[in-house]
């Protein structure tokens, strides 16, 4: 629950593959655990958000792939 507002907050791995959970109110923020923050400075600063972005841009583009049929003839036109 969120020390601010009271709404029930979310669990989310930051950077999607950083392996360090932070509560997120949808309303009032991101709140941090004892250490969090260190992790998410370290995570940072050893290129883990550039890894991260990369990785969600291949995971995008695998996704779009998988999406548009195979033989041009199925695509509807």
């Amino acid at each position: 629950v969120c020390p601010r507002c009271g709404q029930q907050m979310n669990r989310r791995n930051f950077a999607r593959y950083s392996g360090i959970v932070v509560d997120e109110c949808r309303v009032c923020g991101t709140y941090f655990d004892a250490g969090e923050l260190e992790g998410v400075f370290a995570f940072v600063r050893s290129g883990g958000l550039s890894l991260s972005e990369r990785r969600e841009a291949e995971e995008a583009k695998r996704e779009r792939v998988a999406r548009v049929p195979a033989d041009p003839r199925d695509r509807g036109a």
